[in-house]
């Protein structure tokens, strides 16, 4: 059975630590039909919480509007009316009941990369849904360790199925995925889970974007210099839990001087390794680079367009979505000042990238 809990307000919510449910004010709860998940405009798929072996669902209402927005999963805690939870086989099995024939496309990024601007356009040119950064996708990428490779298909395969029913999804035969830049830990599951999709890279050049990140990061409410305790959470979020092994040679992880930059660089360079291995494995993906798309905005799009297979149906509309800050109303909103980064960063950050690891230019073009 669906277990059900009327959202009576929200508290101060950190998605990267806290379950939706630690997130809320909840009322009692109450049994009911799962199929009501299936049935009930305004349910949507919100999270996998694998600690207690459950799927959580979000009612946003019919008209909840979770896609002119820059990330889902801050709109659904917003606009929360109702909160469910079901186990996770329970989940499994209800989603075979879910017949779609809609084509994806998985949006891939490396983050700070021009993705949430993407996310926009796809929408101004209304010939697709797109969903930016649906949380169920971060879990499976950061719970890959835990999980065996086939349940991770099975779940990707069970998520791309409910997003067809958020509310006007249905309007759309094709839906467009903007991935958590942790999904490069896991390209091939997204393809396995939709075989005729179409999968975009997006990335922009070191420099710019590790002064990005740091922007970002400032944003998020991270203290400049990065406190040395952070870096544990720091290095895990960026890198999708990859492991502090991974920095061996590169960088002194527990080294009181470590930087937020150096962290970044090699960031930057395992979002590269990530792409080029999942190339070489067989991904057939159009790599698109945030330099290209400021630079000659129009060729790059009518490329992404074409490889996409989508007709944009106005071309207005998709002019306008650059004329604002894509992550206006977000904490993450461009409007709030933050410090860049200093000219000894740049130089460590240089000197990790020609580190043999990687040999990588910062310029690199894939």
């Amino acid at each position: 059975m669906l277990s059900v809990q009327q959202v009576l307000g929200n508290k101060v919510h950190d998605f990267t630590k806290m379950t939706a449910e630690e997130g809320f004010e909840l009322g009692p709860a109450a049994a009911a039909d799962e199929t009501s998940l299936l049935g009930e405009p305004g349910w949507t798929l919100f999270e996998f919480d694998f600690p207690n072996n459950r799927a959580v669902f979000i009612d946003v209402g019919s008209d909840g509007d979770v896609i002119n927005v820059p990330f889902a999963y801050s709109t659904q805690m917003r606009v929360a009316k109702r909160w469910a939870a079901i186990e996770l086989d329970a989940f499994l099995t209800l989603s075979t009941k879910i017949k779609t024939s809609h084509r994806f496309i998985q949006f891939q990024n490396i983050g700070h990369c021009g993705s949430t601007l993407l996310h926009h356009v796809m929408n101004a040119s209304g010939s697709v849904w797109s969903i930016s950064e649906p949380k169920f996708t971060r879990d499976i990428a950061m719970n890959r360790k835990s999980l065996s490779r086939a349940k991770q298909v099975e779940l990707a395969m069970a998520g791309l199925k409910f997003l067809t029913l958020y509310p006007r999804a249905r309007e759309r035969d094709v839906i467009v995925v903007k991935h958590f830049s942790q999904g490069t830990k896991i390209f091939d599951i997204w393809q396995l889970a939709s075989h005729d999709s179409k999968t975009v890279f997006m990335y922009r050049d070191a420099m710019s974007w590790c002064n990005s990140d740091f922007g970002f990061w400032q944003r998020w409410g991270l203290p400049t210099p990065m406190p040395f305790g952070e870096r544990h959470f720091v290095w895990d979020t960026k890198s999708g839990v990859e492991g502090e092994d991974y920095l061996k040679g590169l960088v002194d992880f527990n080294q009181q001087g470590l930087t937020f930059a150096a962290l970044s660089a090699c960031s930057w360079a395992l979002h590269v390794e990530e792409f080029l291995h999942a190339q070489q494995n067989g991904l057939n993906a159009m790599a698109l680079r945030y330099n290209e798309l400021l630079s000659d905005r129009a060729t790059t799009l009518n490329k992404l367009f074409n490889f996409c297979g989508v007709l944009p149906k106005d071309l207005e509309k998709v002019g306008h979505a650059f004329d604002t800050d894509a992550h206006e109303g977000e904490l993450t909103a461009h409007s709030k000042p933050v410090q860049k980064l200093a000219a000894a960063d740049a130089a460590n950050i240089l000197r990790i990238l020609e580190n043999p690891r990687f040999a990588l230019s910062p310029d690199v073009v894939l």
